[in-house]
Formats: structure tokens, C-alpha cells, sequence
């Protein structure tokens, strides 16, 4: 296996980006973790090999991640009921946007917590 195909990256490290990080470090993958949360960055660390301080929406920081992750993880997830059209169907908008502009990632997981 090509050593690119082991590069993944997880967009929204709460409960299910933080077990499935842990998961794939622990296998051997090289794994970059995002949260939105500062105090998070030093826990995300000690999973990863890579952990961004990004907004899930922001093309700026979204088209290196993808550029260089052929493996993509979106566990995004609204801070109320008020900003579940922000962070799902936005979310879920520019991904679209972004893979078919640039014919990336290989791998598109999106998924939540959340109960919508």
C-alpha cells in the first residue's frame, strides 16, 4: 500500500473523531485531527500525529486537508438546535463544493453524534 493511501484526516474531533483517531493511530495510519476547541489541540496530540485548530467550514483551511488526505472524516457537530443548518447542511454544502472541484478525497465519511 502506498504510503499517501495511509494518510487520513478527521474534520470534528469529538466522541466519534477522537475513537476513530485512536482507532486508526493505533493502527499505524498517519491521522490529522481538527477541532474548532483550542483547549483540545494537547488531548488530540496523544491520537494523532497532526492536530489543526480550524472551522469545519472554511474552504481556506478545508483544501490543504483534502489536497492531502485521500481519507476524510467529517464528525462535525452544531454547538445548539439553532446551528444545525450552519454546521450539517452547510458543512455538508462546501464538502460537496470542494471534492468536485478538485476530485477529492478518494474517501468521504460524514457522520455525526448529533441527533437531527
Amino acid at each position: 500500500m502506498k504510503e499517501e493511501a495511509l494518510n487520513r484526516a478527521i474534520i470534528g474531533c469529538g466522541y466519534i473523531g477522537s475513537e476513530v483517531a485512536e482507532l486508526w493511530h493505533k493502527k499505524g495510519h498517519h491521522v490529522t485531527t481538527t477541532t474548532r476547541k483550542p483547549s483540545r489541540l494537547e488531548e488530540l496530540s496523544k491520537i494523532s500525529q497532526k492536530s489543526l485548530l480550524i472551522k469545519g467550514n472554511d474552504p481556506d483551511e478545508l483544501v490543504p486537508l483534502l489536497a492531502s488526505h485521500p481519507i476524510l472524516l467529517v464528525t462535525v457537530a452544531a454547538d445548539s438546535s439553532d446551528h444545525y443548518e450552519s454546521a450539517y447542511l452547510h458543512t455538508a454544502q462546501l464538502f460537496r463544493k470542494l471534492a468536485l472541484e478538485m476530485d477529492l478525497p478518494r474517501i468521504l465519511i460524514y457522520t455525526s453524534s448529533a441527533s437531527v
